[in-house]
């Protein structure tokens, strides 16, 4: 079946899209170019992009289909490295960053929808929570292989980075053009003010509006790590004077190995939602990365380096969750805007603190550290202040009990 074969290849997909060259360089890789402060201006020019397209891309998928929307991604996502690969200044990697917001904005929420789907027509619905831990797993050890060539690259040249995320890319057009699309029951689609208000409307269920909270602290706190962790190793590497020793293959080997303790939890997190719960296990996954903002804050250690290793762990712990708990309870029809509002809002709460964070460290910085450690303190406080209202909100949910799919 045609569908047998598009959920098949979407594992290829993912696993071309995880492979994430560029991620232990990009900080490194835009300062050559330009100084810390343009570099967190041009990062929230990425989310403030992601703004404008998310609820559009996510209308699209649903109003036009799963298989041409991943076209439109994965067409700008080749576009995007090939801008950076080739970027001589801010204006290149300006256009480099609206490229990627776009690739990533019509891929978020599309790519899971369409998998759900796939297995749906084919009557294997019920394989979508232990395969989407796979996706996640092999994601994560698949993006610190990536994570690890990309670093050794960077130590020659950072931009070769990039010219291996041109042919990860290239790799998931690929599997696109591969793919079918899937069956769905036909449904009116209503225009794009009124399907965004039916979204919202899912918003009035405690489970799903408490989801929709974490989620978009979780897009704040999980960013800041992976925003600051290659300037803090670098400061690092120069406060021990170890010269020597090749800020980019630290950076890669850093990435690697955090991405590959997270595969082993991203392995175990249906096991361990289902032995704590799914409250407890998302709230573990905010307290252990609101920790670790809080002690890169406080200084730069060796110690501490270690602990960033942990950066990805809880990423690992909530992804499947919370698929496994919206999916079921957000028709088909309506599922990929959904996600993409919940995307976009918490992303443009990033693209708002770092526009802030940029503002500040303008004209009251004097060296890399000073530039990120006031970020990291504030990142901290609202990992705090987010926990206590989330746990105090999180009685009586019923997260762990699985809605019938109403599309």
């Amino acid at each position: 079946m045609r569908e047998d074969r598009t959920a098949e290849l979407y594992l290829y997909y993912r696993g071309c899209l995880d492979a994430h060259f560029w991620l232990p360089v990009f900080f490194l890789y835009f300062n050559e170019l330009v100084e810390v402060p343009q570099v967190l201006l041009i990062e929230a020019v990425y989310y403030a992009s992601i703004v404008t397209l998310e609820i559009p891309s996510g209308y699209f998928s649903d109003r036009f289909g799963r298989r041409f929307t991943l076209l439109i991604a994965t067409t700008c996502l080749v576009g995007s490295f090939s801008a950076f690969f080739f970027a001589s200044g801010i204006e290149s990697l300006f256009m480099g960053q609206v490229l990627l917001a776009a690739g990533l904005a019509f891929n978020s929420g599309t790519d899971t929808s369409l998998h759900y789907d796939s297995l749906a027509a084919s009557g294997r619905r019920s394989e979508d929570a232990q395969r989407e831990g796979i996706v996640a797993r092999n994601g994560l050890f698949i993006g610190a292989f990536a994570a690890l060539v990309g670093g050794l690259a960077g130590a020659y040249s950072l931009r070769i980075a990039y010219g291996l995320s041109i042919l990860s890319a290239l790799g998931a057009l690929l599997a696109v053009l591969l793919m079918r699309e899937p069956s769905r029951a036909e449904c009116a689609h209503p225009e794009f003010l009124g399907q965004l208000k039916d979204c919202l409307s899912y918003l009035k269920k405690k489970p799903i509006a408490w989801i929709f909270s974490l989620v978009v602290l979780m897009t704040i706190l999980n960013h800041i790590p992976y925003m600051f962790y290659q300037p803090y190793l670098k400061e690092l590497v120069l406060g021990m004077s170890l010269e020597s020793l090749s800020t980019p293959v630290l950076t890669g080997l850093v990435a690697a190995a955090s991405l590959i303790i997270a595969s082993i939890v991203a392995s175990r997190t249906i096991e361990i939602t289902q032995k704590f719960g799914t409250v407890t296990t998302l709230l573990s996954a905010a307290l252990i990365q609101t920790v670790i903002i809080g002690l890169m804050a406080i200084v730069i250690n060796p110690m501490i380096a270690l602990i960033i290793l942990l950066r990805a762990v809880p990423r690992a712990l909530m992804m499947a969750p919370i698929n496994v708990c919206l999916v079921p309870r957000i028709p088909s029809s309506k599922r990929a805007t959904y996600l993409s509002i919940q995307s976009l809002v918490g992303r443009i709460s990033f693209a708002a603190y770092l526009l802030m964070m940029s503002w500040i460290t303008t004209d009251s910085t004097s060296s890399t550290w000073a530039a990120i450690q006031l970020p990291l303190i504030v990142g901290f406080g609202m990992g705090i202040g987010g926990l206590l209202l989330l746990f105090t909100l999180s009685r009586n949910l019923g997260l762990d009990q699985q809605s019938k799919d109403s599309g």
